[in-house]
């Protein structure tokens, strides 16, 4: 739980009453043509945007259109990686589905001339919005987006002094002059808007994109909240200018290019893992993405628990009560944006080594015992069904264990851990 100081709740009542939205609509005729391209190719496939080959192709491209939706980079991002991709499954495309290579090449063409482009509207708006400001801060839709910008904008003598946030933070009383938020409102949570840490708040997303969000009431008898505006027309144009947002091919374009997990794949490819490694253990665990691509399966018990990293907390604040910015929190507690501490390797991974060296010329009999101790162990479970661990736990507390319960025997089972004394299995 984050908790905050007077001055900062009190910063929260300023900005909810005195703070002002800003929507900035940016456009890019090459870009907006290439995501024409892309949907007619979509629309155009049906049913066969399931072959591999097309999820293949289509894959990259959707990478590709939402990264230039989602972060102010330069057009030619990435083009090094993408481009003989694109070039390779294009030429396949003329033997396995010669009906759709017009398709195909009309949206190569189009990314073919973006890669060669260095510019983007969104740095451009960015610039405007920082150049007289000191406290700015950058909020992207995915985290794993931000080693990306923190790079280019290093670079750069205004954007450099940015501060990159992620939702999480923006929980906390870290406040801004302004802050930047790319693509729609609806790409983020509601308390982003209507909680700001900030005076000035600029969403900024290109217009064929519609986003028809306006700020509500948040108290039973509220303030008369600022409205929106688009900088480039003055307060008197916000009405007509958000209605006159024409229905297209992009109205429900925001939510479809957001990237997507494919579960199944993952699943089969971990299946595939750990059929051809023997020491893998069957434990129930649940799949958590992380920045960069990366992702980790944590234990999922209920009462399974991991470290997070709380940035709302300052080190100056921790007090005798404990509160410190390193916290150990239920799993059922994870949301997204926070930081999670993992352990990759520890002390626990030199215990069988050592004890090996400790048992001698025993250690491969005493072994063998152990791993069918074990075995018998799982078997035991497993011919319980679904409730094996609960079952199990209490036959052996009735059989006099006084450490018996499911996550004891769930560790028991483990190739690492060791038999507890005075416990056996039998036939």
């Amino acid at each position: 739980m984050t908790f905050l100081s007077i001055r900062a709740v009190n910063n929260l009542y300023i900005f909810l009453e005195h703070g002002t939205i800003h929507k900035h609509k940016v456009s890019h005729e090459v870009f907006h043509a290439f995501c024409m391209a892309l949907n007619r190719l979509e629309h155009a496939l049906g049913e066969q945007t399931e072959d591999d080959y097309w999820q293949d192709f289509l894959r990259d491209m959707k990478y590709y259109r939402f990264l230039l939706n989602a972060v102010p980079l330069p057009m030619n991002t990435q083009h090094e990686r993408l481009l003989p991709s694109i070039q390779e499954k294009l030429e396949r495309c003329y033997l396995l589905f010669p009906g759709f290579v017009s398709y195909a090449q009309a949206l190569s063409d189009k990314f073919t001339i973006l890669i060669g482009l260095p510019d983007n509207p969104f740095i451009e708006t960015i610039v405007k919005i920082a150049a007289d400001h000191q406290i700015v801060g950058l909020l992207l839709k995915e985290s794993f987006l931000y080693s990306l910008v923190e790079a280019s904008f290093s670079q750069h003598p205004i954007l450099k002094d940015i501060k990159l946030v992620n939702q999480h933070q923006l929980r906390g009383g870290d406040c801004f002059q302004q802050l930047i938020i790319i693509g729609p409102s609806y790409w983020y949570p509601e308390y982003i808007l209507r909680a700001p840490r900030a005076k000035e708040i600029h969403l900024i997303r290109y217009g064929w994109l519609v986003d028809r969000w306006s700020p509500q009431p948040v108290f039973i008898k509220p303030f008369t909240p600022q409205p929106t505006r688009d900088p480039s027309k003055g307060n008197d144009h916000l009405a007509q200018d958000e209605k006159s947002d024409e229905p297209s091919i992009f109205d429900d374009a925001g939510q479809d290019m957001l990237p997507e997990i494919n579960w199944k794949h993952i699943s089969m490819r971990i299946l595939r893992q750990a059929q051809e490694d023997l020491n893998v253990e069957d434990v129930p665990a649940k799949l958590y993405l992380l920045a960069r691509e990366k992702a980790v399966f944590l234990d999922a018990d209920e009462n399974a628990r991991a470290f997070v990293l709380d940035l709302g907390i300052d080190e100056d604040d921790e007090d005798e009560e404990g509160w410190h910015q390193i916290r150990r929190v239920s799993l059922s507690e994870l949301i997204s944006g926070m930081f999670l501490l993992l352990r990759t390797e520890g002390g626990g991974d030199y215990i069988v080594p050592i004890a090996d060296r400790i048992l001698g010329k025993k250690a491969a009999v005493l072994r063998a015992k152990q791993a069918d101790w074990k075995a018998r162990l799982r078997k035991a479970v497993e011919a319980k069904g679904i409730q094996g661990l609960l079952t199990i736990s209490v036959e052996l507390l009735d059989l006099g264990s006084k450490l018996a319960n499911e996550t004891n025997v769930r560790n028991w089972m483990s190739n690492r851990s060791i038999r507890p004394s005075g416990l056996s299995i039998s036939n």
